[in-house]
């Protein structure tokens, strides 16, 4: 427990350190047309090491747009993103990304251990620590007895679990997640909340999350971030300093949530 306070207190407290991922001036436009509307537009964001962020924004703002900026796979055209005090370019050692569309990020011809194993390859590590590091991460999703079957034998829920394991055993200082459970039936969907929570808290983690969820954002995070309508940018920053660890039942219910919730619902109706 006194871990989780600490934690909370150096995502969201006074004399916070400076912080792991960094977004200034954040300025991108599809096309490269000269006059163009930008999607994103001048967005600034600080995100403390050990936080977890999620960012809630209307349908079509450019959530997904902003995260895969922040990744370094769409080139923005102006601003900047710095992970670590390092200017971000392109694909970054230090962030490691879950997507939406888990069955399109793995590879259905490898087994579950495979496609973990995938990302490792590009690092220099030893035969030993990469065994090592499969291991620790199917074994953190409930998935290590699972690790010689191949995606398709497996439920949506658990693919996406082995998409959480490759990012864990590539160990980045950021955990970039867009709807990560958006694909999943409801139950699947609280379970996998609840344990990308169970994660970030043994794991000294940072995430940023992207939701369409209200409810999961506040569920989940430390802050939530509200995005405007297109162009994005922020125009609200909420602190959730609801007790953890967290509960789907109790968590719910507290008044604090339901307050969260309804001021981001103004924010964005």
């Amino acid at each position: 427990m006194n871990r989780l306070i600490q934690k909370n207190q150096a995502a969201t407290g006074p004399g916070e350190p400076p912080p792991v991922l960094e977004v200034s001036g954040l300025v991108k436009s599809f096309g490269g047309a000269a006059g163009e509307a930008p999607v994103i537009d001048g967005l600034d964001l600080r995100v403390p090491r050990g936080a977890f962020v999620c960012v809630v924004g209307p349908s079509g703002c450019g959530k997904t747009t902003l995260l895969r900026s922040i990744a370094g796979l769409a080139p923005h055209d102006a601003g900047e993103v710095r992970v670590c005090g390092k200017a971000v370019h392109g694909p970054s050692r230090e962030l490691a990304v879950v997507f939406q569309e888990y069955a399109r990020s793995l590879l259905p011809w490898s087994t579950v251990e495979a496609n973990v194993r995938l990302p490792l390859k590009y690092l220099p590590l030893s035969r030993a620590e990469v065994a090592t590091r499969v291991k620790d991460a199917l074994q953190a999703v409930g998935l290590w007895e699972s690790r010689g079957k191949h995606p398709w034998q497996l439920s949506g829920g658990m693919q996406q679990r082995v998409a959480i394991a490759r990012a864990l055993a590539y160990r980045s200082e950021v955990l970039l997640m867009d709807e990560p459970f958006a694909s999943v039936d409801a139950q699947t969907r609280t379970d996998l909340e609840d344990l990308i929570l169970k994660l970030w808290e043994q794991q000294d983690m940072t995430v940023v999350l992207v939701t369409h969820d209200i409810d999961e954002a506040v569920y989940l995070a430390d802050t939530v971030v509200v995005l405007s309508t297109s162009p994005a940018r922020v125009i609200e920053q909420r602190t959730v300093s609801i007790a953890r660890p967290r509960d789907q039942i109790a968590t719910k219910t507290d008044p604090e949530f339901a307050e969260h919730r309804a001021r981001i619902f103004e924010l964005l109706k």
